[in-house]
């Protein structure tokens, strides 16, 4: 069962119906359906979900009673990273078993660290902790909940709210949008291009990398803004995870806006682990003997690589992810140094202008385009010969994409459709970036204004959305993490 399917509409339903009809029973209602979502989803019982928050949850009880140190933390962590390091490695587990597991194990082990810090205490009971960890929206897909931030809405009562249900109807509108009409389209031209790469050209490369780029954000912000929809139909809201990250002037800034859930958890839960550490600050002055500037910071830089590494190992255990979090790590790492050296200088004139910003946004986006060649090809030599290509600017003709298009099953009315939503979702997040809210202006409007934009928007994802086979919409590209 997906979030696009006949099935979950029927599921979303009679959860919506019993959820408001029943309000003293309100979370117990949501732990069955997380529950039963995840078994129909994965095909087998959430066997790994459930050991996962039994270990979180003795490790809870334990410290309660007081019998837990550091080390009982370190153990607790070790299995729940041996639960992960298992079902991501062997294939005999079967894709059922690795559903969602690289979002509910973080979220435990968040939990285990939040609790041993005394951010919160331990949860009692079993079940409202397995329910903060599986909340079925966000199970399979993200984003990485902090049991305190969604605890504090889950067990609460919440009253039916009119206003509740059409925004979150009308966010989940507008995930589907991007992932019926926008995310199926892109794909043709990142496969076509992808491909044939030995005979693409600079421009056919630059045009599919950037495509493939939109297209992941696309399908990740799609569903984001579906599980985001659903939580708000029931009272709930959930952490958001993207802030228009392709507006970013800088790669540090990229980073805090997309995927903002896993960096936000890296950064309490990892880095500051080890800046704070006792090996961090010996480190830290070993570094101040040779260096003082970079004595201040040298366990920053330790931790910063550490975080990407595995960050890029938490996607996939292959080459190209590998070398796509060194890749970041370094860029970070180097932005980390240079602003330690430099310090805190007032921008220049130059440096307050919008062209300026729109130079650092188009110099981000290369970086992140790079980024991307790695973990789209097959191998470092294919991604490096790549990457060449993006650089040869005599190859820069735009009728090789032109090319490409006809070569595959484009058709017109796919162009115009694609250049119409991209152009629609471009101008809505300008809108927002200049701190405009789309939903509330809408709302604003005259009762036949408001419809005949919605009723719009659902006839186009209806009309001009790619179903079948041939795109298989229901597998989302960030499932398999």
């Amino acid at each position: 069962m997906q979030l696009i399917s006949f099935t979950f509409f029927v599921f979303w339903g009679i959860l919506f119906f019993l959820y408001y009809k029943s309000p003293k029973i309100q979370w117990q209602l949501l732990l069955i359906a997380s529950f039963v979502f995840y078994w129909i989803c994965a095909g087998k019982l959430p066997f790994v979900l459930i050991g996962c928050t039994s270990i979180a949850y003795i490790y809870g009880r334990l410290l309660k009673k007081g019998l837990c140190s550091v080390v009982y933390l370190w153990g607790c962590i070790g299995l729940q990273l041996l639960l992960l390091i298992m079902c991501r490695s062997f294939n005999n587990l079967g894709y059922g078993a690795t559903l969602g597991v690289s979002f509910f194990v973080l979220s435990a082990i968040g939990y285990c660290v939040d609790i041993h810090r005394e951010k919160y205490p331990a949860e009692h009971s079993f079940f409202k902790l397995l329910l903060g960890i599986s909340f079925f929206p966000s199970i399979i897909q993200g984003p990485i909940n902090r049991y305190d931030m969604l605890s504090e809405q889950l067990f609460h009562q919440h009253d039916f709210s009119w206003d509740h249900l059409y925004k979150g109807i009308q966010r989940f509108v507008w995930g589907t949008m991007k992932i019926l009409v926008i995310v199926p389209r892109l794909g043709i031209i990142v496969n076509e291009v992808y491909a044939n790469l030995p005979e693409a050209e600079g421009f056919a490369v630059m045009a599919g990398t950037a495509c493939f780029a939109i297209q992941l954000y696309a399908d990740f912000s799609g569903y984001m803004d579906m599980v985001t929809g659903v939580g708000e139909t029931f009272g709930i809201k959930i952490t958001e995870n993207f802030n228009r990250p392709f507006f970013s002037a800088s790669v540090s800034e990229f980073w805090r806006r997309w995927h903002i859930s896993l960096g936000t958890w890296f950064k309490d839960y990892v880095l500051y682990s080890i800046v704070m550490s006792n090996v961090g600050r010996k480190i830290n002055k070993r570094v101040k003997r040779y260096n003082k500037q970079y004595g201040k910071i040298a366990s920053t830089l330790l931790g910063t690589m550490i975080v990407w590494v595995l960050t890029g190992l938490w996607h996939s255990n292959s080459k190209g992810y590998l070398i796509w979090g060194i890749y970041y790590g370094i860029l970070m790492c180097c932005s980390l140094a240079r602003e330690s050296c430099q310090g805190k200088k007032e921008k220049g004139r130059y440096q307050q202008t919008r062209i300026y910003r729109l130079f650092c946004i188009a110099r981000t986006w290369c970086i992140v385009l790079i980024a991307d060649v790695f973990i789209e090809t097959d191998s470092f030599g294919a991604a490096m010969k790549c990457i060449g290509k993006l650089f040869r600017i005599d190859q820069y003709q735009i009728g090789n994409v032109f090319r490409i298009v006809r070569a595959s099953s484009f058709v017109r009315t796919d162009t115009v459709v694609l250049a119409i939503a991209l152009l629609l979702w471009f101008l809505v997040s300008i809108l927002q970036e200049k701190g405009y809210g789309i939903r509330e202006w809408i709302s604003k409007q005259r009762l036949p204004v408001r419809w005949m934009i919605w009723y719009a928007l659902v006839f186009a994802v209806i009309w001009y959305g790619k179903y079948g086979a041939e795109y298989d919409v229901s597998v989302f590209m960030y499932q398999g993490y």
